[in-house]
């Protein structure tokens, strides 16, 4: 319960029939608190020695004493505190780190779906319409949202590809260079995508006239949609008023960097959905360490892309 709310644990062991304040009056301050510092180990360290000396030459103990000690370690929140601990008890044990990662991975996915079947139950038990709702919602939530940061990325290039963004890089090489590995899920931004790829191969660079005046009626369509504005502030009325309002021109390396980022998060927890719902299944061990660790990376994406836009993903 203490590894599990973060704190760093320390285990002393005072001699036999000692405790600390028969020991502390045996040899004196000075000489307890020096004997505190030396002799204080971490919890885990503690554990995986102790269990490990009453193990000894038997497998089958052996084998549930690592159990015990990777189960300590999967309960502390800071995954860099968990490398740093596994990679220790590898080498204590004698076990290769890759099987004790694999275990945890286990464990901590395990304490995810318990967690999230916790969630269910209690949304069961307020009302089961309200349950069937939010059944149903995250799916639909995640293809929207991506739905929506592919059309603005589509909007961007379309709008701005030409546009200087940072050390004379163009906005169109920049976001094409980001989205390089992202499969557009929208058929119409796809295609459009696609496009502008393929005129980029023949040397030409598309903007939104070109995307406007295309023979393709549905592309045509989807074009005037994207760079329609509903409505813009004039110049005139800034000069009248004194008044200065930001426009998204004036910082469009933050504007594209944001709505890129914001995309990759969304495609990965889709990702993390389709992984989840493929681990209900009953699969062979190999299948399932398989999806356990494609779970973990996922996981470490989405929290890496979720810091650097600055928000918490539990």
């Amino acid at each position: 319960m203490v590894l599990e709310k973060g704190l760093n644990v320390k285990i002393v062991l005072l001699p036999e029939g000692e405790d600390p304040d028969s020991y502390a009056l045996k040899v004196g301050t000075t000489a307890f608190q020096h004997y505190l510092k030396a002799q204080a180990q971490d919890f885990i360290t503690f554990k995986a020695t102790l269990l490990m000396q009453s193990a000894q030459e038997d497998p089958i103990r052996k084998a549930g004493a690592i159990r015990e000690i990777v189960q300590s370690i999967a309960v502390i929140p800071d995954a860099v505190k968990r490398a740093v601990l596994t990679q220790q008890c590898s080498k204590l044990l004698g076990i290769d780190e890759a099987v004790l990662n694999a275990e945890q991975n286990k464990l901590i996915f395990q304490k995810e779906q318990e967690q999230r079947r916790r969630g269910e139950r209690s949304l069961h038990a307020h009302t089961a319409s309200m349950m069937l709702a939010s059944k149903s919602e995250p799916g639909h939530k995640l293809e929207d949202s991506i739905k929506a940061y592919e059309r603005e990325s589509i909007r961007m290039l379309l709008s701005y590809g030409n546009a200087p963004i940072e050390d004379e890089k163009l906005l169109y090489s920049y976001l094409l260079q980001e989205l390089e590995e992202v499969h557009f899920r929208t058929p119409e931004y796809r295609k459009i995508m696609e496009h502008f790829q393929h005129q980029l191969d023949r040397g030409n660079v598309a903007d939104a006239t070109y995307f406007i005046q295309h023979q393709d009626e549905a592309m045509r369509k989807t074009a005037i949609d994207l760079t329609a504005s509903p409505y813009e502030v004039s110049d005139h009325w800034e000069e009248q008023h004194q008044i200065y309002t930001a426009k998204e021109e004036d910082d469009l390396h933050q504007t594209v960097f944001k709505n890129i980022l914001r995309l990759k998060l969304r495609l990965i927890q889709q990702l993390i959905e389709e992984n989840r719902a493929g681990l209900q299944n009953k699969l062979e061990p190999e299948e399932e360490d398989k999806l356990l660790q494609i779970h973990t990376a996922l996981k470490q994406s989405e929290t890496s892309i979720a810091h650097q836009l600055g928000i918490v993903i539990w």
